[in-house]
């Protein structure tokens, strides 16, 4: 159950991405408001035909709450995740080289070694590709909970 702070916040984004003020969220409007959030196209379709309660292809203000207020607090924390990873995937290449996990350990105070860097990467790296893709990034988190 969302609190009153993260309902007006839901309402603030409703508002936000109903561009053209119709009252509806339509599937475009969704994706260009979650477009820099870290989401797939997938994804927001998932999210969308979710919401979506009636079938009408459009989402009402009060679809769109009542969904998100039944979310579970693990699918809102990870579209907080999402964000995250997107802030810290400065070169906006889908993944996470050593050069950003460092940096942004650093503004959160940690610093680390290139060495230090390179091993985070090699234990999350389940593709072997040498870097973090986001489903990689969101399963560290799972298994910490």
């Amino acid at each position: 159950m969302a609190t009153s702070e993260e309902l007006k916040n839901y309402e603030a984004f409703f508002d936000h991405a109903d561009a053209d003020k119709s009252g509806c969220l339509s599937i475009q409007e969704l994706k260009k408001c979650l477009k820099n959030s870290g989401f797939d196209d997938q994804t927001i379709l998932d999210m969308f035909v979710e919401f979506d309660k009636d079938g009408d292809r459009r989402v009402t203000k009060a679809e769109f709450l009542g969904a998100l207020n039944k979310l579970p607090p693990s699918r809102l924390d990870e579209a907080k995740l999402r964000k995250a990873f997107k802030d810290i995937d400065k070169d906006g290449s889908g993944t996470l080289d050593a050069g950003e996990i460092k940096k942004a350990l650093s503004s959160c105070g940690t610093k680390i070694s290139d060495a230090t860097a390179q091993r985070i990467i090699k234990e999350v790296d389940r593709d072997g590709d040498g870097k973090v893709n986001v489903n990689e990034f969101l399963a560290l988190f799972r298994s910490q909970s």
